[in-house]
């Protein structure tokens, strides 16, 4: 399962430039199972996630301030926020993993040859 936002860092169509698309908050990962893959089973291709940004519902979602996507805030504070890939199952894959991936932990990972 690949999850993938580089490229689409500011978003695409109506939405182009509007959002932090490589930065959003993620939703459930949990209880998945990839089995039998050529390369990776789960397999994270993004960066680390805000947490705060100014979009909002009275913003209509998007984001005002790019400057507000970044991993840092104004004064230098980490603006991560933790993530977690839960009770999952691997299986003869070859791989699993991400490359420079922020503030997210593999729990309860199963996995096997």
């Amino acid at each position: 399962m690949l999850y993938q936002a580089q490229g689409l860092e500011g978003g695409r169509g109506t939405t182009a430039g509007q959002l932090c698309a490589d930065q959003q908050h993620w939703g459930r990962l949990e209880g998945n199972t990839w089995h039998g893959h050529g390369r990776f089973g789960t397999y994270v291709l993004v960066s680390v996630f805000p947490k705060r940004t100014d979009r909002s519902l009275t913003t209509g979602g998007v984001v005002v301030d790019r400057d507000s996507c970044g991993a840092w805030t104004s004064e230098g504070g980490d603006a991560g926020m933790p993530q977690a890939i839960s009770s999952n199952v691997d299986y003869d894959n070859v791989f699993v993993g991400q490359y420079g991936l922020g503030d997210v932990q593999y729990v309860s990972l199963s996995h096997g040859a």
